[in-house]
């Protein structure tokens, strides 16, 4: 049910409840003192499923990620790091996942928590050695840049080492995500390489230039694998990113693209409300026409 792919929001979020419910009812079989590896097993999906539950609003997701906080816990609880680390390690990375996407009331929350979703992912990379567990390590690494992106900074200079930090975890997650052996995993880190450098705050004009030059060659890299037609979700969001990417530099290539993202305006968390007001302004012979 997790899995199943769905038409709309309202139906995955309907599949997703099926899930939930599968996994509460093996939990009345499968008692923490009884069967701990089971238990521990069925919470951590639980908590993948309370993670991909479709939300009407912040509220609803903000209780969503604390249930599936509490069942990563619990998992924890028996996934003990010498008992079994692989376990550990991986309920350790949901745990990040879910702190990373827990909505917070202000920027001290949100920074506490990101806090926390760093410690859990530097926890799985201690069993996650790129060696041993290549593939594991590089999801890892790639989750670990995105919670340096996302921490909340007291100024631009801790803003550009934490964004320093994420282009460090994003290059070693490519070490290992190479185009022809992981495409999709390839475009999506080059995807949030290229928002590290858009968002890297620069010194002078010159090395915003650099920085801007590098972001547009990761997002057009992510764009050699996600196609319109296979992959219109993906497609979107990297041309929205180019596309605000060049809007200052390259105003018509700017325009080729946010006008690509805005023909696919469903995928957009604010069916493209956003873009529309960027189209408005740097494309005004359009104002957001397909």
């Amino acid at each position: 049910y997790t899995a199943l792919p769905s038409r709309d929001n309202a139906e995955r979020a309907e599949n997703v409840r099926q899930a939930l419910e599968c996994y509460r009812a093996a939990l009345e079989i499968y008692k923490k003192e009884e069967y701990p590896v089971d238990y521990a097993m069925t919470r951590n999906n639980l908590g993948n499923a309370y993670t991909a539950l479709p939300s009407r609003d912040n509220a609803e997701r903000a209780e969503n990620v604390r249930q599936a906080l509490e069942c990563y816990r619990a998992a924890l609880e028996i996934y003990k790091k010498e008992e079994y680390p692989v376990e550990y390690a991986t309920a350790q990375n949901n745990l990040g996942n879910a702190y990373t996407d827990l909505p917070s009331r202000d920027n001290a929350e949100r920074a506490e928590n990101v806090r926390k979703a760093l410690e859990c992912y530097r926890a799985a990379l201690e069993i996650y050695k790129k060696e041993e567990y290549p593939v594991e390590y590089a999801t890892a690494q790639n989750n670990l840049g995105t919670a340096y992106r996302a921490l909340p900074s007291r100024d631009n200079a801790e803003r550009a080492e934490n964004v320093r930090k994420a282009v460090q975890c994003y290059r070693a997650a490519l070490e290992i995500y190479k185009k022809e052996e992981y495409p999709g995993d390839y475009a999506m880190t080059r995807n949030n390489l290229g928002n590290a450098y858009k968002d890297l705050p620069s010194r002078d004009n010159a090395e915003r230039a650099e920085n801007v030059r590098k972001a547009v060659q990761c997002y057009r890299a992510a764009l050699e694998i996600r196609k319109k037609e296979e992959y219109p979700q993906d497609y979107c969001f990297t041309a929205a990113n180019l596309g605000l990417t060049l809007k200052d530099s390259d105003p018509g290539q700017a325009c080729y693209w946010l006008r690509e993202a805005y023909a696919l305006r469903e995928f957009l968390p604010d069916q493209g409300k956003g873009l529309e007001e960027v189209i408005g302004r740097v494309c005004p012979d359009t104002r957001g026409a397909d």
